[in-house]
């Protein structure tokens, strides 16, 4: 029995001495293998940072540059005059750019002007004609009226019977006067005649006297004096008018000058306004025309002034020289002596006056003694007709006039008649209608730049005959670029009017790469194009296929309206450019993020792994914020914290974090992502922190998000220290805890 203890004894030792080698052996190999995995995990993973920093999300689409354009037409028929653009051509709004020939419509225009003046005439003339013929009746019936009572009451007064009554005086002395003896007075008066007719022909037979010759040579002195006053004033005059022609003209010539200076330095030779002309600019430019042109009319009305001195000095002058050649010519005529003709009259002269005194000194014929009784009757016969009164025909005839005048008060006192008015008015509105039509041709024959722009085609020349409707210009207005992005179906939701945007432009010659920002103003219901690819989505955590190849225009997709804002550098963009456009959805700084290609999914959820300081992975649960094409915002409440290291899967780069107007990415669909250093680091130390989720026992919410695939061929050391592929590895799953944590996540929201 002993021996058998002893046997069995020394089997039990051997047994437990081989099982304590073999425990020793395996504790040395299974810390020499975990070492191992430990040194192969840190030196063959890559590893980041959780940083903090600000995020996007984003929407991303094409996007083709448009301006407002517009083929214009003429709106009236015609030949085309003038043509007064070219391509390239700047024009202002209201600019006229072509007309048409407007002969035939100024001409009808002015007679309509004058149709319309004659019109208001005969309306003016029918409403204010009755007043003043109202007036005149009124006092034409006074008149006939006294007229009346005149010849019913006897048509005489004192003065008519002692004027009447001065006829018969006058008619009786010449009828005494003749039939008595000769008149001493008549003949005295006769033979005064006929002896001056004879003085004066014994003068002309003589000659003139000295007398006379020096009362000429005097007219002639005055008249030549007056010559000289008359050449000298006018003379001035003329002076004046002249020199104020020379200031006038030095002055146009000075302004134009100015003009065409000013004019030079606003616009290049093809006629398009200089890039670096400001609107002041344009307006002196055209203070200095409208001076110019002034300039120009005093000109003419200095030349006009000048033509009226001459002239005025010219008629003055030979109106002076008219009477100093008359006055020469009197005393030519006296030097010259007597002529026959002026012999013969004066000879007549004295004939008549002999025998009118022969006619004074003889009785009268009995037909003068009767013509002066029948003076005597007439005389006679009128008296007695005032003193009995008119006759019944008189009374008729004053009485006709007065119902004459009477019916003119009656008629004119009921004003002026409403049908001539409405006549008279009508007239009117018809020839204002041709004036206004008129106008309205004219106006139609000046084809007006409708806004401020850029000629782009000109298609038509002076001399074509032109009807309304075809395109005479295309005008392009790029003073409000807009832009025209197309999104697919599967982001339409998510742009509303009014997202800001931002649109870059790479590789294209004279335009910044930074972006221009802008607006959505307007969001189609209806898609334009072929069916979109599925690209330019709102970022997810899976990464998607790229669909910012070049492309002969814009993908298929709802069209989105996009008006940019003011930029000084807006005028580098050409209609038909393409960009890239991001519509920004949602934006947050300053908070906690990790590399999308961090972040993978298991069973329980979304984790990433964290890298202990011995090597050690732990799976940590996280909830995601905001998603882009590069990072994942963390939520308030993770367990996560600035500076932890965390393993990276993939061969993505992940860029640089830039500003919001930096230019996109090289990374796929060109996301906008944070900084991250991509070398390995020392890890902040153990993670040793509870989750606070507002409740002990209440596990973290997994997030579903598409994950970038876990290459299976990466081991993980798990704290058993068995070597797993990721996808087989248990996860260490850091459960919520009590209440109060060790670490409590500052909230960003």
């Amino acid at each position: 029995m002993v021996n058998r203890l002893r046997t069995m004894d020394g089997r039990l030792f051997w047994v437990l001495a081989a099982s304590g080698v073999l425990l020793a052996l395996a504790l040395i190999l299974g810390a020499n293998i975990q070492k191992t995995n430990a040194e192969t995990s840190s030196s063959t993973l890559r590893t980041g940072q959780v940083v903090r920093g600000d995020i996007e999300e984003m929407v991303k689409a094409s996007g083709q540059v448009t301006a407002r354009g517009l083929d214009l037409p003429f709106s009236a028929s015609g030949v085309i005059s003038d043509v007064l653009v070219k391509p390239g051509s700047v024009v202002q709004a209201g600019q006229v750019i072509a007309k048409l020939d407007s002969r035939d419509a100024e001409s009808s225009l002015a007679q309509a002007i004058a149709s319309q003046k004659t019109a208001q005439a005969r309306l003016d003339s029918i409403q204010n004609g009755p007043t003043r013929e109202l007036a005149t009746a009124q006092q034409n019936l006074k008149i006939a009226q006294a007229r009346l009572d005149q010849i019913k009451a006897g048509n005489t007064t004192d003065e008519d019977k002692a004027a009447v009554q001065a006829a018969i005086d006058a008619a009786v002395y010449r009828y005494n006067a003749l039939v008595s003896k000769p008149n001493q007075r008549e003949v005295a008066s006769a033979e005064a005649s006929l002896r001056k007719a004879k003085a004066d022909y014994n003068n002309i037979k003589a000659g003139p006297l000295q007398s006379q010759l020096d009362q000429v040579n005097a007219k002639i002195a005055q008249a030549q004096q007056n010559l000289d006053k008359v050449k000298s004033q006018t003379a001035g005059a003329v002076s004046q008018a002249d020199l104020a022609l020379q200031k006038a003209t030095k002055n146009r010539d000075s302004t134009k000058d100015t003009y065409d200076q000013l004019h030079k330095q606003n616009y290049n030779d093809d006629g398009t306004v200089k890039k670096t002309t400001t609107q002041a600019d344009l307006d002196r430019e055209k203070q200095a025309k409208v001076a110019a042109e002034q300039a120009d009319l005093d000109v003419q009305a200095a030349q006009k002034a000048l033509d009226t001195a001459k002239s005025q000095q010219i008629s003055a002058v030979k109106e002076a020289e008219a009477v100093m050649i008359e006055a020469q010519a009197v005393l030519e005529k006296l030097q010259a002596g007597a002529s026959e003709q002026s012999l013969l009259s004066a000879q007549a002269a004295v004939d008549k006056a002999q025998a009118d005194y022969e006619r004074a000194v003889q009785a009268p014929s009995q037909d003068e003694i009767n013509a002066a009784q029948a003076d005597i009757n007439k005389a006679r016969s009128t008296l007695s007709r005032l003193e009995k009164g008119g006759s019944d025909k008189d009374i008729a005839v004053a009485q006709a006039e007065l119902d004459k005048y009477q019916q003119q008060v009656q008629d004119l006192s009921k004003g002026a008649n409403s049908s001539d008015v409405g006549q008279a008015q009508g007239e009117l509105e018809r020839a204002a209608a041709q004036v206004t039509q008129a106008q309205l041709k004219i106006e139609a024959s000046k084809l007006l730049a409708p806004f401020n722009s850029v000629v782009e085609s000109v298609y038509v020349t002076p001399g074509q005959t032109i009807s309304p409707g075809p395109a005479a210009f295309t005008l392009v207005d790029l003073s409000g670029l807009t832009v025209e992005a197309r999104v697919n179906q599967s982001s339409i939701e998510s742009i509303k009017t009014g997202l800001p945007m931002r649109i870059y432009f790479q590789g294209i010659s004279g335009v910044r790469e930074e972006p221009f920002g802008g607006k959505v103003t307007f969001v189609s219901f209806q898609a334009k194009g072929n069916p979109a690819q599925p690209a330019t989505n709102p970022a997810r955590l899976s990464p998607a296929a790229s669909t910012d190849a070049a492309m002969p225009g814009l993908e298929a997709g709802y069209p989105v309206s996009i008006v940019l804002d003011r930029d000084g550098q807006i005028r580098t963009l050409k209609p038909g450019m393409i960009g890239q456009v991001v519509f920004v959805l949602a934006r947050k700084t300053d908070v906690l993020l990790v590399p999308k290609i961090a972040v993978r999914e298991i069973a329980t959820g979304n984790v990433v792994d964290v890298m202990l300081p011995g090597g050690q992975l732990v799976a940590t649960p996280v909830k995601a914020g905001l998603v882009n094409d590069t990072y994942v915002e963390l939520s308030s409440n993770t367990l996560l914290r600035e500076g932890d290291k965390i393993v990276l899967y993939g061969n993505t780069e992940v860029p640089a974090l830039p500003t919001p107007t930096t230019g996109p990415s090289s990374t796929p669909n060109g996301s906008l992502s944070p900084v991250v250093s991509l070398s390995p680091e020392t890890s902040p130390g153990p993670v040793n922190r509870t989750l606070d989720t507002g409740g002990a026992g209440s596990p973290t919410a997994p997030v579903s998000l598409p994950v970038s695939p876990t290459p299976a061929s990466l081991p993980v050391t798990t704290p058993s220290g068995i070597d797993l592929p990721v996808s087989q590895a248990p996860v260490i799953v850091i459960t919520a805890s009590p209440p109060t944590p060790a670490i409590t996540p500052t909230s960003t929201r």
